[in-house]
This record gives C-alpha cells, structure tokens and sequence, in this order.
C-alpha cells in the first residue's frame, strides 16, 4: 500500500538531519507550487513535451521525499502528456490532491517546519 510520505526512507535519504530536511522540504514545495502551475496551464496542450517534462520532474521530488502517493500521481500524469483536456485536468486535481494531503501530513508530524508557500 502506498503511503502518503515514507518517513523511514526520507529519514534514511537525510540521514535525519533536521536541517536537510528543512532544505529538501523548501526546495520541494517551491518547485512543487511551479509545476502545479505548468501542469494547469498545459492541460489543453496534446502530446506536450513540456506537460511530460514538468511531471517527470514533479514525480522525481515527490519520490525523494518518500511521498509515494503524489508520486504514483505524477507518474501517470507523466505518461498522459499525449491524452485530452478532461483527462489532463483530472490528473491535475488528483495531483493537487495528494500534494495536500502531503502538506497536511508533513504538518502534522513536522509541527517546526514553517511553510513558505
């Protein structure tokens, strides 16, 4: 079953460093707000390099961060870069979906960690 953040794996790619993990959160929801973005806009956009791209990269740091629910999520938006507008637009809602629930849980067991977005 997949998991909302794999907090072993992310503390074993720390090393459970807090500040690592500060950077690695900062970084992560930075991009994160930027790929959203990329992937609303391009939703109309068919076989687009650009939607790939940006989901393959989504995915990546998701999966650094154990986050393996929104990772599963971008990797299927990363291979509906050639599908329609209305399957496009629902990925995008199940992606901001998880990244929510990923804010939320990351909140909750990371009560120090101030949100910069």
């Amino acid at each position: 079953m997949l998991k909302i953040m794999d907090v072993e794996f992310f503390d074993n790619f720390t090393k459970s460093d807090p500040d690592m993990e500060k950077m690695f959160f900062d970084v992560f929801f930075e991009c994160a707000e930027e790929y959203i973005e990329t992937l609303e806009n391009r939703c109309a956009i068919e076989n687009d390099d650009e939607w790939k791209r940006t989901a393959h990269s989504f995915k990546g740091g998701a999966a650094n961060l154990g986050a393996e629910i929104l990772a599963k999520s971008c990797k299927d938006a990363e291979f509906s870069s050639k599908d329609n507008f209305e399957i496009k637009k629902n990925l995008v809602e199940i992606i901001k979906s998880d990244y929510e629930d990923l804010k939320g849980f990351i909140k909750d067991n990371n009560p120090d960690y101030k949100f910069s977005v």
